[in-house]
């Protein structure tokens, strides 16, 4: 691995701090069997819990604001504040610089687009 290669960690909810960029892992959603075919399946009333790959939306880091467990108050690079739900959220502690980086890019393309709209 080169200088410039770093590794994003799993981190646990109690672990969370404030001021730290972390980006989600998995989300996990619960559904209901309700069209199964067999019975058995049908019968079964505790739903099925199935763990997701972030979207393009989700993925990017975001800045903890504050924690109150089991919610985490973010921040998105875009600007946008969110609460994330760690029994759904499974989220990675990612390195200071990273996010850092993330959050400068995004601002400046952010500003590039207002920038080109202005003189048009």
């Amino acid at each position: 691995m080169d200088q410039h290669t770093s590794i994003a960690h799993p981190v646990a909810p109690e672990d969370l701090r404030r001021g730290v960029y972390v980006a989600a892992l998995s989300i996990t959603h619960e559904l209901l069997p309700l069209f199964c075919e067999s019975a058995w399946l049908f019968e079964r009333s505790e739903p099925w819990r199935i763990a997701f790959w972030p979207d393009a939306e989700e993925a990017g880091p975001v800045k903890i604001i504050a924690v109150c467990l089991p919610f985490v108050l973010v921040k998105e690079a875009q600007g946008r504040v969110r609460t994330l739900d760690v029994r759904r959220h499974r989220l990675a502690v990612v390195p200071g610089e990273f996010g850092r980086t993330c959050f400068k890019r995004v601002r400046a393309a952010r500003e590039a687009r207002k920038g080109r709209k202005k003189s048009h």
